[in-house]
């Protein structure tokens, strides 16, 4: 026996799906790894039609913190490669916590095999995969992408952000990334420049509020230019290809916040924006 061959008592137990509730928290927790790293390791297409039923037990019986040690148990097999990227699959398709989700999104991405030298492989599988509608958490999986902080990555984003209502817009600038990226401050900002305050005032709140967040939220007052490798590993992860302190990119925005401010209709909300990002507001007539 393997170290992940799937004992037979426990595909009775998978037959169906439900007997999982007939096991504690830890047996469940621990039958689930053993099933997902089986499946990650053989790719056994027959196992999926088992798989994804149990995982929804499992969502339903285990806490999302104990769902997400056993989440890094298998990325951390993935990196190893002891196990395939399709390991991290039954997290992205079964899961809804936006923890986990995102994690598994933006791992995928960076351990994704490259083809034909396609940075974007990961990238554009994940969204036709959310074309497809295969995710319970397709919000998630957006986020993960845009932790990435990548501009290559971020560009992939800006035609699915026009079809997003406010619920999936919000649940979007929660997004909270490692580091301030150049991309992602101009992803939001030309967000918020393409949103009209008068046709879409909540919108635009919502987006001015982010945006405002993304300087006052950031810990080390540095923004980075960064590309990721594609794939990466542990030592060899991120490129900066260059980086300012806050208080000096803020000055190379200040022209597009003051515009902005100029055009904004209603109650005005960019003043505050641009006194966020370290600059002097007013108010155009």
């Amino acid at each position: 026996m393997t170290q992940f061959e799937l004992p037979k008592e426990f595909s009775r137990l998978l037959d169906p799906p439900e007997n999982l509730n007939k096991l504690n928290i830890e047996a469940c927790n621990q039958l689930m790894d053993k099933i997902i790293c089986f499946y990650g390791m053989t790719g056994q297409p027959d196992l999926v039609d088992k798989l994804l039923p149990a995982y929804q037990v499992f969502l339903e019986k285990v806490h999302p913190a104990l769902r997400f040690q056993t989440y890094q148990n298998v990325v951390d097999l993935v990196i190893k490669e002891e196990i395939g990227l399709h390991g991290l699959l039954p997290f992205l398709c079964g899961d809804v916590d936006p923890t986990i989700v995102s994690s598994a999104a933006l791992d995928y991405i960076v351990l994704c095999p490259v083809e034909q030298n396609d940075a974007m492989q990961g990238p554009n599988e994940l969204l036709e995969m959310i074309d497809d509608h295969v995710f319970l958490n397709p919000m998630a999986v957006i986020s993960g992408l845009l932790m990435s902080g990548d501009s290559r990555v971020l560009n992939l984003l800006v035609p699915i952000r026009k079809k997003l209502n406010y619920d999936q817009a919000e649940q979007l600038t929660q997004t909270r990334p490692g580091m301030l990226t150049s991309a992602l401050i101009d992803f939001y900002l030309s967000w918020l420049e393409d949103t009209d305050s008068e046709t879409s005032p909540e919108l635009f709140g919502l987006l001015a509020a982010c945006f405002a967040n993304l300087s006052l939220s950031c810990s080390d007052q540095v923004v980075y230019n960064i590309e990721r490798f594609f794939p990466s590993n542990p030592s060899q992860a991120i490129q900066i290809l260059q980086k300012w302190p806050l208080a000096e990119f803020a000055k190379s925005l200040e022209r597009r916040l003051r515009s902005l401010a100029a055009r904004e209709q209603g109650e005005p909300v960019m003043p505050e924006v641009i006194r966020a990002w370290g600059l002097s507001a007013y108010r155009s007539n």
